[in-house]
This record gives C-alpha cells, sequence and structure tokens, in this order.
C-alpha cells in the first residue's frame, strides 16, 4: 500500500497536482512510520519538502528537509545528505541568504567529491559561482565555472558544459576578460557540436543548433576585442552550414578492406537516397518563413511554390524506410569486412591558418557575418594572409532588413515593373548599407580575383553586381577584379571543395533543354552551345527530358558521366519549403482542366489518383512535383565527374535567410553535393531571350578562360557593353567554310530593329547580373 501512494504521489507531483500529491506522501509517510522504516520516512520528508517549495513555502519546506537530513546523518546515506544539503541551499540562495547557501553548497561538494560524482560537483560549481557572483566575488565566480568545466568537459558532458561554458562566457565578456570569455564559449558550442553527434536526425541537429545562436556572436566580438581576427572569423565558420559540410565530409566516407565494388555502389546510391528522403521528411514536416512562400515564379524560366500531397508524403515515407532498411543491412555486411567503419564521422572545425591556405597570392576573400553588434566585414589578403575587420554599425544592420524586405515584396508582385525599375536602386543601397566605398580603397589593386562569403540575406543579392559609383554607368565590384568573382556559402565548403577537385580534361557535355517546351530561345540556346563540343555532347530535348529518361540509360549514364550539365528550362525557389524548389521537366506541366481526368503526363500511373500529385503553377496549368527534380531529390544524384552545373533557369541560386537557419540551402546545392565542382546558378527570375545570348557566350569564353569565374566575368561584361551592331555581327560570324554558326538563329525576335547601331540592349543588370558562380 505503501510503495503504490508513493508511486500515485509522484505521478500527481508530476501532474503539479499539489494537494493530492501532498495527501498522498502523508499516508506514505504514515505507514513508513508506523512501520520504523527510517529511509521511507526520510524519503517522504524529501518528497514533502519538494511540495513545499514549489508553493513558495520556504520555512515549512526547510523544515521537512531538515528532518529528512537528520534521517540520511543517521542512517549515513551520504548522497541522500549531499542532496538535503543541495536543497537546503537553494533555499538560502532563493531567500537571499548567500553566505549561508555557499555553506551548504560546500557541503555538498564536498559529498559529491568524495563520491567521484562529476555531474554533481559540476553543477554544485555552478551553483556557487551564481553565489560568489551575486556577492561581487567574479574572481571566485569565474574559478568555479573554470572548474566544472575542468570537471565536466564538453566531449563527456555536453549538457552540463553548454550552461556552464554560456555562463563562464558571459560573466568574462562583461567584466573584459575576452580570453576567458573566448573559452567559455568555445567549450559551450563544442557541447552543443557534441550533442549533435548523438543524433541522425537533421532537424534535431538544427534544433540543437539554432538553442545555441545566441553564443556566436558574443564569441566573434570576444575575439575581436581580444585582438584576434582570425579566430573570430574561424568562430563565424562554426556557425555556418554545420550540416552541409557534415554532408559534404561524409558522402565520401569508406570502409577499408577488399570490397567488392557492387557493394560500394550499392553503399553510394544507399546512402545518397536515405540522407536525400531524410532531409526532404523532416523539412517538410517543420517548413520554414511561411511569410514568404509566395514569392518567386515571376520570370519567364520560373515558377511558383508549391508542396506535396499527403499520398505523395506518405509513399515518401514508405520509400525511405525501405531504403533505411536495406541501409541497415549493407551495414551489417560492411561491418564484416571493417568492423569501425560508420557512415558518420565528427567534422572538425576550420582554424585560421587553414582559410589562409586557401588563398593565392592574387586572391582576396570578403566574408560577411550579421550580428546585434552590426554588420561585420572581414578581408583576407592572401598574399600575406593579414585580416582585418570591420563593423557596421547596428542601424546599417536594420537597413539591410528594411531593403531585403522591400527588395522581395517589390520582386514578389507578378505583374509589376517596380523590381526591375529599382534594382538599379536596391544595389546601390546595399553598396551603401555594407560601406564598399570606405572598404574598397584600402585593398591594392594586386589582388585580382575575389572571393565572397555572403551571410543569410546577403545571399539573395548579386554581390559582384554591386555599383561603385552613381553615374549611369557605374563600374561594378566585379570589374574591381579582373579575375573575376567566385561565391562560397562558407570557406570550409571551399577548403572541402578544394580536396576533391577534379583534374580531368575530358570535355562530355550533356543538356536538358525546354522540358516544357514553352522557351523558345532554351532551344536556340543549347543549339549553339553544342557546336563547342563536338562528338562528346548529348541531351535530352523538348518532351524527352522527362525524370524518367534521366534514370534510364543510355542518358542516364550520359547524365551521370558528364563533365558539363547544361539546364535550360524553368526552375524556382520554394521558401516556404526549399526542398521542394523544383527543376521542371517534361510531363510536369498540365493543365487545370487535364486534373479532372487524365493528365498531360505519358508516365502517369493508371492507378494513381491523379488529382493529388498535381499542385498550382501557372494560371490555368498545374505542376506535378513528381515529375520534377526537386531540390531534395537531388541529393540522391551522384555527379562524380561534374566539372560544371549551369543552371539557365530562373532562381536556383536563391536561399534561404531564417535568422535561425545558419544553413546554405539552393538548387545549386543539390548539384555540389552530388560533386559538381562549380556551379552557375542565378538570383532571381531571369529573361529567355537575354539569358539565351548570355549562356552561348559563357560557353565561347570558357573555350579559351582558365576558372568559371573569369569566363562567367568576361560574358557579363561583353553582355553590358556589347551594341546592337556588334550583336548583330556577333550572331553572323560563320566558320572557315562560311556556314553560320547555330547562333545565328537567335537573331529571331530580338526586337532591335528601329535601335540605332550604337544601342545597349543588355546593359541592364536584370540581364546579366543574376548568374553567379559558385564553387572552386
Amino acid at each position: 500500500m505503501a510503495a503504490v501512494w508513493g508511486v500515485l504521489g509522484d505521478i500527481e507531483k508530476n501532474r503539479g497536482n499539489w494537494e493530492e500529491a501532498e495527501r498522498l506522501y502523508q499516508q506514505y509517510l504514515e505507514v513508513m512510520t508506523e512501520l520504523g522504516d527510517r529511509a521511507g520516512m526520510a524519503t517522504s520528508w524529501g518528497q514533502l519538502g519538494d511540495i513545499q517549495r514549489n508553493r513558495g513555502n520556504w520555512e515549512e519546506a526547510e523544515r521537512l528537509y531538515q528532518q529528512c537530513l537528520a534521517i540520511e546523518t543517521e542512517l549515513g546515506d551520504r548522497q541522500g545528505m549531499a542532496s538535503s544539503w543541495g536543497l537546503l541551499g537553494d533555499i538560502q540562495r532563493n531567500r537571499g541568504n548567500w553566505e549561508e547557501a555557499e555553506r551548504l553548497y560546500q557541503q555538498y561538494l564536498e559529498v559529491m567529491t568524495e563520491l567521484g560524482d562529476r555531474k554533481g560537483m559540476a553543477d554544485i560549481y555552478n551553483l556557487l559561482a551564481f553565489v560568489y557572483q551575486h556577492l561581487n566575488r567574479i574572481p571566485e565566480a569565474i574559478a568555479a565555472w573554470k572548474e566544472g568545466l575542468t570537471i565536466c568537459p564538453p566531449e563527456q558532458f555536453p549538457l552540463e558544459a553548454l550552461d556552464i561554458g554560456r555562463r563562464l562566457g558571459n560573466a568574462a565578456f562583461r567584466i573584459q576578460d575576452w580570453e576567458t570569455a573566448i573559452y567559455g564559449y568555445e567549450a559551450a558550442i563544442e557541447a552543443v557540436e557534441t550533442r549533435c553527434t548523438f543524433t541522425d536526425s537533421y532537424s534535431e541537429k538544427q534544433k540543437r543548433r539554432e538553442a545555441a545562436l545566441d553564443l556566436y556572436p558574443q564569441l566573434v566580438q570576444a575575439c575581436i576585442n581580444g585582438g584576434d581576427i582570425g579566430k573570430a572569423l574561424a568562430s563565424v565558420e562554426r556557425s555556418k552550414s554545420r550540416n552541409l559540410i557534415e554532408l559534404l565530409s561524409n558522402r565520401d566516407l569508406y570502409p577499408k578492406g577488399d570490397i567488392p565494388p557492387e557493394i560500394l555502389r550499392q553503399l553510394d546510391k544507399l546512402r545518397r537516397e536515405v540522407t536525400a528522403k531524410q532531409r526532404l521528411i523532416e523539412t517538410l514536416e517543420t517548413p520554414t518563413n511561411s511569410d514568404n512562400q509566395d514569392i518567386g515564379g515571376l520570370g519567364q524560366r520560373g515558377s511558383s511554390a508549391a508542396n506535396f500531397t499527403p499520398e505523395v508524403m506518405k509513399s515518401l515515407r514508405q520509400e525511405y524506410e525501405q531504403a533505411q532498411k536495406a541501409l541497415t543491412k549493407l551495414l551489417k555486411t560492411l561491418n564484416t569486412y571493417d568492423p569501425n567503419f560508420s557512415l558518420t564521422q565528427r567534422v572538425q572545425p576550420i582554424q585560421f591558418s587553414k582559410i589562409q591556405e586557401l588563398l593565392d597570392k592574387e586572391t582576396l576573400l570578403m566574408q560577411w557575418y550579421l550580428s546585434p553588434q552590426g554588420i561585420y566585414t572581414f578581408i583576407v589578403r592572401g598574399e600575406t594572409g593579414e585580416i582585418s575587420v570591420h563593423l557596421s554599425p547596428p542601424e546599417n544592420l536594420e537597413q539591410l532588413q528594411e531593403l531585403r524586405d522591400t527588395y522581395l515584396q517589390t520582386y514578389q508582385r507578378h505583374h509589376s515593373d517596380d523590381w526591375e525599375t529599382n534594382l538599379d536602386h536596391f544595389l546601390r543601397r546595399l553598396r551603401d548599407i555594407l560601406e564598399l566605398p570606405q572598404l574598397l580603397p584600402q585593398i591594392p589593386p594586386t589582388y585580382r580575383r575575389l572571393i565572397v562569403v555572403p551571410y543569410r540575406e546577403l545571399h539573395l543579392f548579386p554581390l559582384h553586381a554591386l555599383p561603385l559609383g552613381d553615374e549611369d554607368e557605374p563600374d561594378y565590384l566585379a570589374d574591381r577584379f579582373p579575375l573575376g568573382v567566385t561565391y562560397s556559402p562558407s570557406c570550409q565548403f571551399l577548403e572541402v571543395s578544394q580536396r576533391q577537385r577534379k583534374t580531368s580534361n575530358r570535355q562530355r557535355f550533356f543538356a536538358i533543354q525546354n522540358p516544357t517546351e514553352d522557351l523558345y530561345y532554351a532551344d536556340l540556346e543549347v543549339e549553339a552551345i553544342l557546336a563547342n563540343f563536338s562528338t562528346n555532347a548529348s541531351r535530352l530535348t523538348r518532351q524527352q527530358a522527362s525524370k524518367t529518361s534521366l534514370k534510364e540509360d543510355p542518358h542516364r549514364q550520359a547524365f551521370q558521366e558528364a563533365d558539363y550539365l547544361h539546364f535550360a528550362g524553368h526552375g524556382a525557389f520554394n521558401f516556404n519549403s526549399p526542398l521542394l524548389s523544383p527543376l521542371v521537366l517534361a510531363g510536369a506541366k498540365v493543365s487545370v482542366s487535364d486534373t479532372e481526368g487524365l493528365t498531360l503526363c505519358e508516365e502517369t500511373t493508371p492507378s494513381e489518383p491523379a488529382e493529388t500529385r498535381f499542385l498550382p503553377w501557372r494560371k490555368g496549368t498545374q505542376i506535378d512535383l513528381s515529375k520534377c527534380y526537386t531540390l531534395g531529390e537531388l541529393f540522391e544524384l551522384d555527379l562524380p565527374a561534374c566539372r560544371l552545373v549551369i543552371l539557365s533557369a530562373c532562381e536556383t541560386g536563391l536561399t534561404d535567410f531564417s535568422p535561425n537557419l545558419e544553413e546554405y540551402i539552393s538548387l545549386g546545392l543539390g548539384f555540389l553535393y552530388a560533386g559538381a565542382a562549380n556551379v552557375i546558378c542565378s538570383l532571381w527570375a531571369v529573361n529567355d531571350v537575354s539569358t539565351a545570348i548570355l549562356m552561348v557566350k559563357l560557353y565561347e569564353e570558357m573555350q579559351t578562360q582558365p576558372s568559371v569565374a573569369l569566363a562567367l566575368k568576361q560574358a557579363q561584361e561583353w553582355m553590358r557593353a556589347v551594341t546592337k551592331q556588334e550583336l548583330t555581327a556577333w550572331l553572323n560570324e560563320q566558320d572557315s567554310a562560311g556556314n553560320p554558326y547555330p547562333k545565328a538563329k537567335l537573331r529571331d525576335n530580338l526586337g532591335l530593329g528601329l535601335k540605332r547601331a550604337d544601342y545597349r540592349p543588355y546593359q541592364h543588370p536584370i540581364h546579366w547580373g543574376a548568374f553567379c558562380a559558385i564553387g572552386v
């Protein structure tokens, strides 16, 4: 009976039903007293004391804990005595009796030390530090927190170390003890990273990282105040794209031993499939940025946001479970070859010395970081390895957020020219917010190549197209660096990519051409580009360019083994569910009326209800995401030979900018994970005509330029400067036999007939500024 009353009392206490819990514990105590069970009596008094403490009745709680302590002392229950001293110390602390609380906590600590209870020791050091802090004995508080971290290091006690490290960092920051602040914050962040290794769930990892986002700005500022700017930049890197870095680093982990190639191929396939489907399912169950779900799909090569239906989600979960079971079974086989093999490894953060090694003497790195203190701009000089940091004030950060909102709201108006009209203004405003006019004069002209690492909403903007002046024909940031501008999600991403750099000289080309058959210039674009690749080119055109075709030989092999991949069609970024951002393939677009009966898609399975798979796209049409390549599905691709992917479509470089999500997520990312060394992608809804011309010129430049970034820069400069007369001459060029090149067909419908010969049709950044190069 007594045991049952005790258990029922625990249940009611956990429910917060104090009166009922108290009644049950009193009954338990009565029986324990009747039986002379001294340990049971002590337990009852302790539980009754907990109830009084929760009610705020400190005197009664203290009386009950003292009775509990007396029996524990009588019985020699050292663990129980320590617990009572701790609870009595809490009461004195809540009363403001700091000296008495300290005495009781010290008694608690003595027993925990005697018993070797490291967690208990760390907890009490944390409480003692809190007492010392209120007594203004700051050195003793800091010493207590440091002792707590020594006893409970983050790699063994991450929960305790996270709390202690954060408190130590904050206390040291307030007294401007930067070295100790850095020590505390780094311990707390190490604890977070350790906790992330305890789960395979990407959403759970993200939650754990989000809970520590407040640590990074403090750590960065402490490093800067302490004079270690390199460590500050390395600390920024610890906050960015951790899931991406882990994915890239773990992608190429293989077991040791003489393992049959077929088993390794199966490992590659299942690992990618499980990763892709797990991320997609978790992301769809917790979408982000719902306020931005309608942004996108404005241009000729764009689409609109969409979501999977419940039926499709059910099928996706079943496929994931099957793949996970197959992978688990395969791991058992692999462990017979290599018992220590694991699918994941702990990825160590990049150090500043490694960042310096990424840069040659002609390369400059500019990396931004947004924090409550303002906008940090880190500049690393490749020739000397020197680093500097510029802090724009908090009001600049507020102005950036206002600009972001205006930029996106204007972009969102599907039938308005306001965004295009104001693009120059937006870019000039961003230039001033980032204070580039003050920063650029400090950079020697010997730096000819620029690597930019944006942050959050800065990924939305074409930083290479920021005007350096206010005149009608300004120079742009890209003009300042003759060897081009390369984008990277983070320095550690760049380091991983450089280790996996492709060295083949093969020129195998594969194109996906106008799958929806409504982009006239996309057809001409690919036709003209093919002339650069002779016999090593293959493609899927129009209705042939379906997902089914890409997954079946011979096209599957050509797709996966290509050195250059080119997609000319529709794309869009889904701000609400980024992993559902689509590249639209053949058979995916249907008319609304057709979804009421039979679909327009040849590949529709008769037994599957068509209406469950079709989602709104453009007026009068819908899009079937199951017939698209979504970003989530791109993670399943394996492109081991790919040197460059060009996504000649809308919004393929846009990314989420949630302040709680320090991850780079874009359609381009899917191809980078799949193995591509470089991706060229777009930051807005692009024009069919000017995009086709830019792409053809880009491939011409790539025949002679040493890097993707430089080829893109040269093509964009040409677009800005080319006159009607020069454009016509370029389109009319002929080969040595006097035959016109395929690009001659681009002259159709240009609409330049009445323009002057010196008219520059593509001078505005809207025609060339959207495309940026990401990679090595």
